[in-house]
């Protein structure tokens, strides 16, 4: 009799393992998910998973500022 229920305890504890393992690893996917959901757009912008020939992220600069930063550049360039 006591066999009987020692094997039933055993069973109840396998089974709250293997409700712990599933719940880990739900967790450890939904974080993985959620991580993976937060690189991704940023690669689909830069047209790293895009058939785009140029890759990076495309930006408009006025042709004042571009005009300075070169200045900047010159002026830097000359020091050493």
């Amino acid at each position: 009799m006591s066999h009987e229920l020692s094997a039933m305890s055993y069973k109840g504890e396998a089974i709250q393992m293997d409700k712990t393992l599933i719940t880990v690893i739900l967790i450890v996917v939904l974080f993985t998910g959620f991580l993976i959901g937060f690189s991704i757009p940023p690669y689909i912008q830069a047209g790293v998973f895009s058939g785009r020939k140029e890759k990076g992220v495309e930006s408009q600069i006025d042709k004042d500022l571009e005009k300075h930063y070169k200045d900047l550049f010159k002026e830097n360039s000359g020091k050493e």
